[in-house]
């Protein structure tokens, strides 16, 4: 496990991506990428690894394991991460402290993130789109580009990693699952100090 901080400026001058989990993950392809890093949301990586890009890939997983859901205050070092979310193949894994930071304890490429400490949030900041963009920006990219977040077309479905969509348990209903992801996109929308693009996948 290292800190994030180990990646500061790691893709200076880089055009950044972040995939969600939304429908248009099904029609993602290689050519809606270009040259740098990745990050992947949640099960959105087994989606972005099956397109075998020579981009660097991460995946940010920040819900909470079974231990921290089963009511630890952190997770002591589980070897299977959040439930029905399988490892990456290969990406490196960005793990939020205390909800995932010991998980996957026999993953070799691990990175551990405070939203507070490292990403420069005055108060927690618990959905990850806003977190994988302040991450791009610690890693020196020169702007972001935001793709499969289709709340901001009016979908509140996910897909998991086998292609299943779904709504999260979590969410009372699909105007629920909407407005919690819209708001995660204006979050990030507001945390971002480069220029970005919402990219529709079609």
């Amino acid at each position: 496990m290292q800190s994030i901080k180990v990646l500061t400026d790691k893709h200076a001058g880089e055009t950044g991506y972040v995939v969600g989990k939304g429908p248009s993950l099904l029609k993602l392809s290689a050519d809606h990428f270009g040259e740098g890093p990745i990050i992947a949301i949640n099960q959105a990586v087994q989606h972005v690894e099956a397109l075998g890009l020579e981009n660097t890939v991460y995946a940010l997983q920040k819900n909470p394991c079974d231990e921290v859901i089963a009511g630890e205050d952190i997770c002591g070092g589980c070897e299977s991460g959040p439930p029905g979310y399988p490892e990456p193949e290969k990406a490196a894994l960005l793990l939020s402290y205390p909800e995932t930071h010991n998980c996957y304890s026999h993953y070799p490429d691990r990175f551990m993130f405070i939203d507070t400490h490292d990403l420069g949030f005055k108060d927690r900041m618990m959905p990850s789109l806003p977190n994988a963009c302040r991450l791009l920006e610690l890693m020196g990219i020169k702007d972001i580009k935001i793709l499969c977040c289709d709340a901001i077309d009016g979908e509140g479905l996910s897909v998991d990693h086998t292609g299943e969509p779904y709504y999260a348990s979590h969410f009372k209903s699909p105007t629920h699952a909407i407005a919690y992801y819209r708001s995660s996109a204006q979050r990030a929308q507001e945390s971002m100090s480069v220029p970005f693009k919402w990219v529709s996948v079609c």
